[in-house]
């Protein structure tokens, strides 16, 4: 959804930018809005190939504890009281999707959504602070660098945190 509402967005600057009240020089501000419209749409085929992926997530655990003794889905299904709750507590996330037979490509997937959102992000407001730039007083376009740049810093912290945390 997110996606879908950045890309509308970005469809509506480049129209604004091709009238005829628009500076002459916007080639820069369109490359970053086009980079972003395909980076977000990207972000949002990601998004529902992975959820396609967690769907799926039953049948294979179905499927792992019927065919694959031993395995965390089969001790599940025959004796959920053997498993050490120490266990369940440490276990990663995404080790117990993949214990229970979640597509490999799914950390890929994954990342790939966060990544491409954050960059598709991060393009629209460069596209936008360019454009802040041509058409703003100096002291204008000074604050509103300041601000983007605070709040690029706080988004790439939490993504990195996302991505790589424990």
């Amino acid at each position: 959804m997110q996606t879908g509402l950045a890309t509308t967005l970005e469809m509506t600057f480049l129209q604004m930018l091709s009238n005829q009240g628009a500076p002459p020089n916007t080639d820069l501000v369109k490359g970053f809005i086009y980079s972003s419209i395909i980076l977000n749409l990207t972000a949002g085929l990601m998004s529902v190939l992975s959820l396609i992926m967690l769907s799926n997530l039953p049948s294979r655990a179905r499927w792992e504890a019927a065919n694959t003794a031993g395995s965390l889905p089969y001790r599940f299904m025959r004796a959920p009281q053997e498993i050490e709750l120490e266990y369940l507590i440490a276990v990663r996330e995404e080790d117990m999707l993949y214990a229970f037979g979640i597509s490999p490509i799914w950390r890929m997937a994954k990342i790939t959504v966060v990544v491409t959102f954050f960059i598709g992000s991060v393009c629209t407001l460069m596209g936008l602070m360019t454009w802040v730039w041509m058409i703003e007083s100096t002291g204008i376009a000074t604050v509103a660098t300041i601000v983007f740049s605070l709040c690029a810093l706080i988004i790439g912290f939490v993504l990195l945190h996302l991505l790589f945390s424990r």
